[in-house]
């Protein structure tokens, strides 16, 4: 690179796949571990969503933060990222890529950073089942410019076994059983 060359800092990951194979569980362990942390879902918890909402208050207008300007230097768990608001589909093309999100509401023009990581995760849109004859972009609903800001993706799937299935729900429960015998005996 470059003298002159930019580069972010932070990677962003997007874990594709069926329901039932562990995706929001993931991510609820990254929210917990990192200690600048938001997790909000793809519909969007605030009205603000993910970038910001200009409210009234008072009077006077005021930008209310949405989840990836709560998460800067941090990490933004994005569950269900397939289902984004559509104004949030646009603007998190430039925090991805640029890391700031240019907000022009209500006379407030401004630029406020997004330096998070992202870490997001999806579902198949038309059926429960991925289907590896199409590409991410008609599995997931998400348009290829806005899967390219993913550093890394992940495509899960659930791999039917009856036999390893058996294998994992027993070893889960062999271990379960010991850490609540620990649990009772503190």
């Amino acid at each position: 690179m470059g003298a002159n060359t930019k580069h972010r800092n932070q990677i962003h990951l997007l874990l594709a796949g069926e329901p039932g194979t562990g995706k929001s569980q993931f991510l609820g362990f990254a929210y917990q571990l990192c200690p600048r942390a938001v997790f909000t879902t793809g519909i969007g918890s605030t009205s603000a969503g993910l970038t910001v909402a200009a409210i009234k208050e008072r009077g006077e207008w005021v930008l209310e933060a949405g989840a990836l300007v709560l998460s800067d230097c941090g990490i933004c768990c994005i569950d269900e990222f397939s289902m984004l608001k559509t104004e949030d589909k646009g603007s998190i093309h430039e925090a991805m890529e640029q890391q700031t999100i240019t907000v022009a509401k209500a006379g407030i023009n401004c630029k406020i950073n997004t330096r998070s990581s992202i870490l997001a995760a999806c579902n198949p849109i038309k059926s429960a089942k991925y289907n590896p004859g199409v590409d991410l972009e008609t599995n997931f609903g998400i348009v290829g410019s806005l899967l390219s800001r993913f550093d890394l993706v992940f495509v899960v799937l659930d791999q039917c076994s009856v036999t390893e299935d058996q294998k994992k729900a027993d070893y889960i429960l062999n271990h379960v059983i010991i850490i609540e015998i620990v649990v009772e005996r503190e």
